[in-house]
């Protein structure tokens, strides 16, 4: 059963990724990362307007569509399929990741949406989508024989990673939403918070970066606190391989590597401002860091088979 259930499961990654992908792909082409020359045609309408009439977003919303039905559809047979095999752990993950796929599609019906609380929440479902997906994946394979579970430190801190992902992609969102992806354009070399900064992060007001402040480095609060929320990600990983001493082939060892890809294309993206392929992997890198952290965290979770 739990071995039919894994192609179906890969699937279902797949499709996840693809889902998040697309999102940032309409979202990201919508507000004109990428366009020229910038970034003074960044945020203005007739740039959003003639990317969405282009043939190629067309196709892509359609896809985004299409995929979001399938992968619905998908989990719904994924859980019913493997409910009964499934521990308690797997069980509540299967449930949220029904929820969260539900929470997608109704707010999928105000999207786009000026409201920021709309970006944020189809970001971090998305990750959601894929991190769950993975931790099902996982749960699939059969208990490793070995030692006990792990210990409450690896426990606490990947919840503690969860957190610090999870805020980590919410200002992220909050960028797009404020329309302050250009605030680094012309100088980002020094740490400045902005008095604005709880107008700007709040996810219930509405209202681009320029028309919240009247400072005109605001939006580069957003940028350096998703930068010290990457390198706390790092810096909590990197102390759970020492101590744990992961092994190459570990969940905390693809972590690692996920998370240090996913923050180097974020060096790259801050160095080369306004490139929309370096920004879309820049999101499909975080997605893959919540699949490992999805897989570690059912690992951690989970009991393992005795020894014999």
């Amino acid at each position: 059963m739990q071995r039919s259930l894994r192609p179906l499961l890969w699937t279902a990654l797949v499709l996840a990724l693809l889902i998040l992908g697309s999102s940032a792909t309409l979202r990201l082409s919508a507000n004109g990362i990428g366009c020229s020359p910038w970034p003074s045609c960044y945020g203005m309408v007739e740039t959003a307007n003639q990317v969405q009439g282009t043939s190629l977003i067309k196709a892509l919303r359609l896809a985004h569509r299409l995929t979001a039905t399938i992968f619905a559809v998908l989990a719904l047979v994924v859980v019913a399929i493997g409910w009964r095999a499934w521990a308690r752990p797997a069980r509540l993950v299967s449930l949220v990741m029904l929820i969260v796929t539900v929470l997608l599609a109704w707010v999928g019906l105000y999207t786009p949406s000026p409201l920021p609380a709309v970006t944020v929440v189809n970001v971090l479902g998305g990750l959601a989508l894929v991190g769950f997906t993975a931790a099902l994946l996982t749960a699939s394979k059969p208990p490793r024989v070995g030692p006990a579970p792990e210990g409450q430190f690896v426990r606490r801190a990947l919840w503690g990673l969860l957190a610090i992902l999870a805020l980590q992609a919410a200002v992220g969102a909050m960028i797009s939403a404020r329309l302050a992806a250009s605030a680094c354009a012309v100088d980002c070399q020094q740490l400045r918070w902005s008095a604005d900064a709880a107008a700007l992060l709040h996810p219930l007001v509405v209202g681009r970066v320029d028309v919240l402040s009247s400072d005109t480095t605001a939006g580069q609060t957003l940028h350096w606190l998703h930068r010290i929320l990457g390198a706390a990600l790092l810096v909590v990983v990197s102390t759970m391989v020492y101590v744990r001493r992961a092994r190459s082939g570990s969940a905390l060892s693809w972590l690692t590597r996920a998370l240090a890809a996913t923050f180097s294309i974020g060096v790259v993206g801050a160095i080369w401002d306004g490139q929309l392929l370096t920004t879309i992997a820049h999101v499909l890198m975080a997605g893959l860091t919540a699949a490992a952290l999805g897989a570690a965290l059912i690992i951690a979770l989970r009991p393992r088979a005795d020894s014999p």
